[in-house]
């Protein structure tokens, strides 16, 4: 299993760092609603103008009333006027004529037929008093003699009727206070005229007669909605004009302002801390430039100290990893049966791979003696995973030291690694111990890549038994596996940074390549063979960035200890 290290934080850190504000940033995005500020603005400002226009709206129906009812209350005045002059006239012209006939002793059929025209003009019908009054025009006009009613331009009112039954059940009021106050009087006729429903009154008395004049609501008012619709529409327009231009001034001194800020900052947030905002604008606005942009020198600055920091930790870490691993053979660095070399290519500063090996049983007779070799892969990445693999390095080495029994050595040793991971990380192992006299190999496989055993003859055998689960899961049964090697013979183990190994097309080294590399370097050393295989790797992965550690060990056995 691929093992990542903590590098990969390293090389990202910025990004985490950033990351974390975008987060708060959103997260106090969240908390506001997701309504933009330009939005709010134009919200805001197409409120205020409805608010306007209401307003307006209303002002202007106020006065377009007032204005209209003044214009009715003048046309009626006048019309009322004139017809009471007109029936004074009448009344004046009929008593002189009875003056005139008394005092020549004329009866009036006798006037009437000495000249018809001229009586005629002198006694003609009171109704005439309307002529040219038209309902459209001034509404129904009504006289009356006594509260009876003897002439009207409206069809409606029948000749001999009351004022009450004509006007409804108390008109007088509305007569009188309209003489009082010289303007029509607001009504609500339930008589003959109810259909008009309400309306304007007003009223004169001219000796016994009374003369009404009765405008209907409609009348009164029926030029309104079309100065209505007239002042609306300019008033809209109006409106519109002042919301563009007011809109554009906030984008211009407002919005546009937090659009570049918000641009600067998104830079930022995506690793550019170079980008600073624009300081121009109003004193508030080079207030909050002035501030985020010291914001970011000081984030800047604390990321270079902190990666610094970083740097040299991550730095004193690699050097213990590596003084970890084993470069000699101790105490006994000089034992000839054997040849053994290793190594390491973390794919960061500190890799999650490891090697070890060491002399088990009696090192009083060191050429007779047996030595292991361990090779593990650590899954996760970062400082915990390498801790976890200096435990599990150290409690490996112990155990198969101190038990004889290589399988029960690495169920011990499992179970305390178990123990206390609360990280949930595991090791995948190869363990062997070689019996360097008589080449006899014990080994257990813990869920690691399988070695390669390259004979002395040229072939080579891949020892795929597997014996058990991953270290550090939880506790099992191993079962350990052996294999003899003659002099000559050569193990090859290895991670699987080598066989996963990608290149540009992201195609894997995989394990047909590494055979048929073995195969052809039968005749290398260990070392040498190291080398070249690591260099073949590299090769194949034609400048792709190298994504896992790659780890080698080979111990290749001798014939005797003088060869």
């Amino acid at each position: 299993m691929a093992v990542k290290v903590i590098s990969e934080r390293i090389s990202a850190r910025r990004g985490i760092w950033l990351d974390r504000m975008d987060r708060r940033i959103s997260e106090s995005g969240d908390k506001t609603g997701q309504i933009g500020i330009s939005t709010m603005l134009r919200t805001a400002s197409a409120v205020l103008a409805l608010i306007t226009l209401l307003l307006v709206g209303t002002i202007s129906v106020t006065r377009i009333s007032a204005e209209e009812f003044d214009h009715a209350n003048a046309t009626v005045t006048t019309e009322i006027n004139y017809l009471c002059l007109q029936l004074e006239s009448h009344l004046k012209r009929g008593h002189a004529f009875e003056r005139v006939l008394s005092s020549v002793g004329l009866s009036t059929d006798e006037a009437s037929n000495a000249n018809p025209s001229d009586y005629l003009l002198l006694t003609s019908a009171i109704v005439d008093l309307f002529e040219g009054e038209t309902l459209e025009q001034t509404g129904t006009a009504i006289l009356a003699k006594n509260d009876v009613v003897v002439a009207s331009n409206d069809g409606r009112v029948g000749i001999g009727e009351g004022l009450k039954e004509c006007l409804g059940d108390n008109p007088y009021a509305a007569i009188e206070q309209s003489m009082k106050e010289q303007q029509m009087q607001k009504v609500t006729l339930s008589g003959t005229l109810a259909d008009f429903g309400r309306g304007y009154l007003m009223g004169r008395r001219v000796s016994d007669y009374t003369v009404v004049v009765f405008a209907p609501h409609s009348l009164v008012f029926r030029n309104r909605p079309t100065i209505m619709r007239r002042e609306s529409t300019m008033a809209l327009i109006i409106a519109l004009v002042i919301l563009a231009v007011v809109d554009r001034m906030l984008y211009l001194t407002v919005v546009r302002r937090i659009n570049r800020a918000n641009e600067a900052l998104s830079k930022v947030v995506n690793g550019d801390l170079e980008a600073r905002v624009a300081n121009e604008g109003v004193r508030e606005f080079r207030s909050l430039a002035k501030g985020i942009n010291m914001t970011v020198t000081a984030l800047s600055d604390w990321i270079d100290e902190a990666e610094s920091r970083m740097d040299a930790e991550l730095a004193t870490a690699r050097a213990i990893q590596e003084g970890s691993l084993p470069r000699h053979l101790t105490p006994h660095p000089d034992i000839d049966r054997f040849d053994i070399s290793a190594s390491m290519d973390p794919a960061r500063e500190v890799g999650g791979d490891f090697y070890d090996f060491f002399l088990v049983g009696d090192e009083s007779n060191p050429d007779e003696g047996k030595i292991a070799l361990v090779i593990a892969d650590v899954s996760d990445k970062g400082i915990p995973a390498a801790l976890f693999m200096m435990k599990a390095k150290a409690l490996i080495r112990d155990y198969v030291q101190s038990d004889s029994d290589l399988a029960h050595a690495v169920k011990e040793a499992n179970a305390q690694i178990c123990d206390s991971n609360e990280m949930g990380m595991f090791v995948t192992a190869w363990i062997c111990v070689l019996d360097y006299a008589t080449g006899h190999v014990e080994y257990v496989n813990a869920g690691h890549n399988p070695p390669l055993l390259r004979q002395h003859n040229g072939d080579c055998l891949w020892l795929r038994q597997k014996s058990g689960p991953v270290l550090g899961m939880f506790p099992a049964n191993f079962v350990a596996h052996s294999v003899r090697c003659a002099p000559g013979d050569m193990l090859v183990l290895y991670t699987d940074g080598v066989t996963e190994s990608e290149n540009n097309s992201g195609s894997q080294y995989g394990e047909e390549r590494l055979l048929a590399f073995a195969e052809g370097a039968c005749s290398l050393g260990p070392q040498a063979f190291i080398e070249e295989l690591r260099t073949d790797v590299s090769t194949w992965a034609d400048g792709a960035e190298q994504s896992d550690d790659i780890t080698i060990l080979a111990l290749e056995l001798r014939d005797t200890a003088g060869d």
